[in-house]
């Protein structure tokens, strides 16, 4: 995932992010007692526009905030009030009415899908129903603990609510209890309808994210097949989602995806049978990186993270269509390509666990030119790049000769071996270029083969590199990258001196303090 500016206007942590409807505008809210409402800018970042606070805003922490169809917005806080905005001719929000009637904070609220109406949640354990201007029904009681989550069906009949209390209720809009969800062992931190209104995902503090159907049955757990229950804290039910608590979740626009994220920092990308697709650390200081909020841009190409770090993540989203069965698979070498089917069609699917396979899509692929020192005996290969941020290396009867993990912060969408085959070049989605060695020569090892190391990173790409092909003497690497920019990298090291020496050497010279052993270095005897 590409990383968009990062928002950083709050001044404590931020509990809800949400897009309008045309993702124009994105409303978040924040412990520091406002609503912020960012303007999409031309370049597709976005930028504060307004911020809600004041002798018309919330007195304490703001928990929950909502868009309805026509543009106007409901906020909801600690103070026990739940406030509307309307936009007008200039776009900036002023309030129109402050509702009251709960008896402690107001967790959650959301605008019914036609917009005539709105539901609340609150530390009172009880959820209200309101029209324009007061309650429609009674307090709906049901729930031993406070509500923390609510979602409309897309049909808006129905309300799926979340609950400390563990469980997740669905109640008709007249107020009805429908039916009860019991299959979490904590807190139900976030619940939501998919788009077609058929699933109901819920998040919860056992660090796992269930899929039910809307008449309670449990359809599945959505499990992360890399976790032990040796890695999970105590409070965790394994097999678990996360490594951490669960505190939100996103359906994707389309239906096809699931976004969820932990306490830990992480985010990660399913379909809804139960596939992850990818994993990443969205948020990374260790004292704040507890995700509270999770949303889709309407047209799915951008995702939102809020976190207790108060920031606001914009994060691109680059997926395959979930429909795609399969990946292209590109060798690089026709002499190869025959060997390449047969090595598909037998022992390198890549088998999928934690000890060897990649854990989400292979993206590339690409055959040593010769045998690479790496093994005992020395072998042919093949490298391999993923979605899981990792590059690995094979050996053509399937054996898993190097993790290439250290140093990747995103997928990996490319590599390529040097036609010497001692140095792989992989290019990343985080928008650099590594340079591997295969022969001892670097900074740090590769899990399982001590001789393999990273050499360099190369910095130049403003978004994420596809592509990377070296020259056929080895001496020049391209990169090409999502940014729309192509760089050539000279790697040829006797040219690099002679450059170097065309441009110090008058300084070698000339300067006073330089030693008298020094002022030879560029001399033409003892140049390459």
């Amino acid at each position: 995932m590409a990383l968009v500016p990062t928002l950083t206007e709050h001044k404590s942590k931020v509990n809800k992010a949400v897009f309008n409807r045309d993702g124009t505008l994105l409303a978040t809210a924040s412990d520091d007692n406002t609503v912020k409402l960012w303007r999409q800018t031309n370049d597709n970042t976005y930028e504060l526009w307004q911020t809600l606070a004041g002798d018309g805003g919330h007195k304490d922490w703001v928990y929950g905030v909502s868009f309805a169809p026509d543009g106007r917005l409901v906020s909801s806080s600690h103070d026990k009030t739940i406030k509307l905005w309307q936009p007008d001719d200039t776009g900036k929000f002023t309030l129109i009415r402050t509702l009251q009637g709960h008896t402690d904070g107001v967790l959650a609220v959301e605008f019914s899908p036609e917009g005539d109406s709105l539901v609340s949640g609150s530390w009172d354990k009880t959820i209200r129903f309101w029209l324009n201007r007061e309650t429609s029904l009674p307090r709906l009681v049901g729930h031993s603990d406070r509500i923390n989550s609510i979602s409309f069906s897309p049909d808006g009949k129905h309300i799926a609510t979340g609950s400390r209390d563990e469980t997740i209720k669905l109640w008709t809009r007249e107020g009805k209890l429908q039916a009860t969800f019991d299959g979490h062992s904590g807190k139900v931190q976030k619940v939501d309808f998919s788009p077609d209104g058929r699933l109901i995902a819920s998040a919860s503090t056992d660090c796992t994210v269930n899929l039910w159907q809307i008449d309670g049955t449990l359809v599945r757990t959505l499990v992360d097949p890399s976790l032990t229950p040796d890695q999970l804290p105590e409070d965790c039910t394994a097999p678990a989602t996360h490594g951490d608590r669960v505190y939100s979740l996103a359906f994707s626009p389309d239906g096809n995806r699931l976004a969820t994220a932990s306490r830990n920092g992480t985010v990660s990308l399913w379909s809804l049978k139960g596939e992850l697709l990818k994993t990443w650390i969205a948020h990374d200081n260790p004292l704040t990186q507890r995700i509270n909020s999770l949303a889709f841009s309407r047209d799915g190409n951008l995702l939102a993270s809020a976190g207790d770090d108060r920031e606001i993540r914009l994060w691109k989203v680059t997926l395959a269509p979930a429909r795609a069965g399969a990946f292209a698979i590109g060798a690089d070498a026709s002499s190869h390509r025959d060997r390449l089917n047969v090595a598909l069609q037998t022992t390198i699917p890549l088998p999928q666990n934690q000890q060897t396979g990649h854990r989400s899509y292979i993206t590339e692929v690409s055959f040593s030119p010769r045998k690479i020192a790496i093994a005992f005996p020395p072998t042919e290969a093949i490298a391999s790049a993923g979605w899981d941020n990792a590059v690995k290396l094979w050996a053509l009867d399937g054996r898993l000769l190097a993790n290439f993990y250290v140093g990747h912060n995103d997928s990996v969408n490319s590599v390529r071996f040097t036609p010497n085959g001692r140095l792989l070049a992989s290019g990343n989605w985080d928008g650099t270029v590594k340079l591997w060695s295969l022969d001892g020569n670097g900074e740090g090892s590769a899990p399982l083969a001590p001789k393999a190391r990273l050499v360099k990173t190369l910095y130049g790409h403003d978004r994420g590199v596809v592509s990377v092909s070296f020259s056929p003497d080895g001496k020049i690497l391209t990169s090409a990258s999502d940014d729309r920019t192509a760089i050539l990298w000279n790697l040829d090291l006797d040219d690099l001196i002679v450059r170097g020496c065309d441009w110090v050497e008058e300084y070698l010279q000339t300067n006073p303090n330089v030693a008298e052993a020094d002022r030879k270095i560029c001399q033409a005897g003892d140049r390459p």
